[in-house]
């Protein structure tokens, strides 16, 4: 086939590769508690089998690998050329600055909206309709193509893991999960944590995932413990969005942020960094508010920490993505991008 044929047979697919990716969408995959036959939950196994079974449908032979990853297979040969994406996703709500249903996909000038479209179910049904065109037209090959589908990628790659002890390394291989045209590297990921008993704070959980900029968080702290006048309009001059409720035993400050990844928290409003920053100005007085403003504050680079550093390929970024309280202790996330 030339080029323009084989054009013409890829935008023939156009609504089924929608129909394909809402169905995908409406599931959601987010890593939840293991149990039989669904070892990150019931969402990445159910996303897992719906794929498999339009794969199935298309002809390709299939294989569900203990519902850690799955995989779909044309060609014929002794070398593999493996497809690597993944299924799963990290959480979204609405109150994360959605404006519809992140589980119901939804086209709005020409753009498709709901959580894993473009990562990374997109890719992965694009993956499957360049799959089914070569076979259709009967594209001869000399080795093998699969289509390798984790579950686990959002939160580990166990599910890729566990792949490769049961199945081995393909041959070749590329993951349709990164920007077009192509990425030849990637930066290095460290996770780490913080906790902290010294604090005043009487409660707060804030943010979904660790990899996701924090759109939302709660506080409450003692009444008269700040100026709530010189919190107002702190984040009135700063475009914040925030709400204040009023107890008899404290005080909730809610605080809007705009989630983004991790791996691009200036993109994005961190509303942890927001609510810190806030309370010092505005008199709040604690020694684990004082460490987060110095060692963090409302920056992305790590410059506070002494860790911000920068080459030709790109430049350190720092995200906090949850924080919470338990039996006293606040607890944080902290994801790092390094080049």
């Amino acid at each position: 086939m030339n080029k323009e044929a084989i054009k013409s047979r890829v935008e023939s697919y156009r609504d089924e590769l929608v129909r394909r990716l809402g169905v995908l969408v409406s599931i959601p995959s987010v890593q939840g508690a293991a149990e039989e036959n669904a070892p990150f939950g019931k969402g990445p196994a159910a996303a897992l089998d719906a794929a498999l079974d339009m794969l199935a449908k298309d002809g390709f032979r299939t294989c569900n690998v203990d519902h850690y990853a799955g995989y779909a297979e044309m060609g014929s040969g002794d070398k593999l050329i493996g497809i690597t994406g993944h299924l799963d996703v990290v959480p979204a709500n609405r109150e994360d600055g959605w404006h519809t249903d992140p589980f119901t996909m939804v086209e709005k000038d020409g753009i498709l909206y709901g959580r894993g479209v473009s990562d990374d179910k997109g890719a992965v049904v694009a993956s499957m309709i360049a799959m089914k065109v070569l076979k259709d037209a009967g594209v001869p090959m000399n080795k093998r193509v699969r289509l390798i589908m984790g579950t686990n990628e959002e939160t580990g790659s166990k599910g890729i893991q566990y792949y490769v002890q049961k199945e081995g390394h393909p041959d070749y291989g590329f993951t349709p999960d990164g920007e077009f045209p192509g990425v030849y590297g990637e930066k290095g990921i460290m996770g780490a944590s913080y906790s902290s008993k010294k604090t005043s704070i009487l409660a707060i959980d804030g943010g979904t995932a660790t990899n996701i900029v924090c759109a939302k968080v709660t506080c409450k702290v003692a009444k008269n413990s700040y100026s709530g006048k010189t919190l107002s309009d702190y984040f009135n001059n700063n475009d914040i969005s925030f709400s204040i409720e009023c107890g008899e035993d404290g005080d909730s400050i809610t605080v809007l942020g705009k989630a983004a990844h991790a791996s691009t928290p200036d993109q994005g409003v961190n509303a942890i960094s927001w609510l810190f920053a806030g309370l010092r100005e505005a008199g709040f007085q604690d020694p684990f508010v004082n460490f987060y403003n110095s060692h963090f504050g409302l920056e992305t680079d790590g410059a506070s920490l002494g860790i911000r550093l920068s080459d030709e390929y790109g430049a350190l970024t720092l995200n906090n993505g949850v924080i919470h309280m338990s039996d006293g202790v606040i607890r944080g996330s902290i994801d790092i991008r390094f080049p």
